[in-house]
């Protein structure tokens, strides 16, 4: 007898984990309270563009990742290499995304890198392991890279954090650009990252060969990131949306879940807005702790265990002739507003009208600043910023468009610790319903953890 499985969020995970059951046999029903899956691989429609939600591609990081990917999208994407530079304290590093210390002078360099090594030979057997909930992130980053190269990553970090990381867990490690630090130039870090440990430490540039550092677990596609043919994201929920309903997924967009039953044999009722009952053997929730904890009725207390990172997005109507050669530029630079400039309308077909292509800034800024209360004010002032980044040129165009979100990123505090202990005690007189851990950030770890969490409870 199939399973009866349902799966709560329509994003990237709750994506995978229907085309993961539905391919083991599992009848499957989707619940996503928004209009569309995909989460923020969705485009918006405007005046013949579809704009990314942010500059957005997928990477070619396994091969199982990849290929569940190239299912979802059903025709064959455009495979990109991309152009990126980054940009911290007014100096420009080509071909990595990540802020470069590499142009400190020496003897700053010298320290740090004294620092990292003595770290690495007196703890080498504890530099790798995993965030965990109850660390922050300044001490994970500390124990990673030891104490000067921690102290080296604050200031850069504050452009996405915009908090100090004593204030996040380090499950937050995952989503910011430190998984490695670039301290030397290329010849030194090449011959550092001969050893297993460095390697997965030192950062250096694959843009001379993008699949250097990837080639032996993902073989199957020739590029180190693709995009889809047509339609930008908006394309991949369409497409992804297309295939589930192929493997018959029962797909239930625009509506939420009202509460969740459960009888005294631990059988599953889902209760939907519209009145709706769907008795199930499982249920895997790809949404929040805090959604689970308010849909269980549960007086847990989230208020202050998530930081949220709210993000003005400016996109220029540009003509395709004065965009950049950037497909993306990251910019820690505290002066400028912009966090990442780009042309995503430039990686695929359908995306902009004949000639034209938008250029794209994200700043990220609290809610109470003037730029997110008034972001017309800085129309101008981010469009010479693109400019001066490269990925466009000329004067400020006729048409642009400014949209904004409360939440881009969203990171862990301390106080989640407790909050989430409470919600575990809770779920184990659930044993059928199965919270997914949501700060894995990454497709391909996202992947991972989908398979593992589904293949270990059906």
């Amino acid at each position: 007898m199939k399973p009866k499985v349902v799966i709560v969020g329509g994003g990237f995970k709750g994506i995978v984990a229907s085309k993961y059951l539905a391919d083991q046999g599992a009848e499957v029903v989707l619940i996503e309270h928004g209009k569309n899956l995909g989460g923020i691989h969705f485009s918006i429609p405007w005046n013949g563009f579809q704009l990314d939600l942010g500059c957005h591609v997928f990477s070619n990081e396994d091969d199982n990742t990849t290929q569940i990917l190239l299912d979802l999208l059903g025709e064959e994407p455009l495979g990109i290499s991309p152009v990126v530079k980054s940009l911290y304290l007014g100096v420009e590093t080509l071909g990595i995304e990540y802020p470069d210390f590499s142009n400190y002078p020496d003897t700053v360099i010298s320290k740090c890198l004294f620092d990292l090594l003595d770290h690495v030979a007196s703890n080498e057997g504890q530099v790798l392991k995993e965030p965990v909930l109850e660390e922050t992130l300044d001490e994970f980053l500390a124990n990673r890279y030891g104490r000067e190269v921690a102290n080296l990553l604050r200031k850069p970090l504050m452009k996405m954090l915009l908090v100090e990381p004593e204030y996040l867990s380090s499950l937050a490690f995952s989503a910011i650009p430190a998984r490695r630090v670039s301290l030397v130039k290329s010849d030194v870090a090449a011959l550092l990252k001969t050893h297993p440990v460095l390697n997965e430490l030192v950062l250096r540039s694959s843009a001379d060969d993008p699949m250097r550092y990837v080639k032996d677990v993902a073989s199957g596609f020739p590029h180190r990131c693709f995009y889809p043919m047509n339609g930008g994201m908006g394309g991949f929920a369409r497409a992804a949306t297309s295939h589930l309903q192929s493997l018959g997924v029962q797909i239930r967009t625009a509506v939420s879940i009202q509460a969740i039953h459960q009888d005294r044999h631990d059988e599953l009722k889902v209760e939907l807005n519209d009145g709706e009952f769907l008795a199930c053997d499982r249920i895997f929730w790809t949404s929040s702790s805090k959604n689970l904890s308010e849909t269980l009725k549960l007086d847990i207390d989230f208020s202050k265990t998530t930081h949220s990172v709210p993000m003005v997005l400016f996109y220029y109507d540009v003509a395709r002739d004065v965009v950049g050669p950037y497909s993306w530029v990251q910019d820690f630079n505290q002066d400028d507003l912009t966090y990442r400039a780009s042309t995503p309308s430039t990686f695929g077909n359908a995306t902009a009208p004949d000639g034209r292509a938008y250029a794209l800034a994200e700043v990220l800024a609290s809610e109470d600043s003037e730029i997110y209360l008034n972001p017309d004010l800085y129309i101008n002032q981010v469009w010479e910023e693109l400019v001066k980044l490269g990925v466009t040129t000329g004067e400020l165009p006729s048409n642009y468009k400014v949209m904004k979100t409360p939440v881009s990123y969203k990171f862990p505090t301390l106080d989640f610790v407790q909050a989430k202990i409470a919600l575990d005690a809770e779920l184990n007189h659930y044993p059928k319903l199965h919270l997914l851990d949501e700060w894995i950030f990454g497709k391909a770890a996202s992947v991972k953890e989908v398979v593992n969490v589904l293949s270990q409870n059906i």
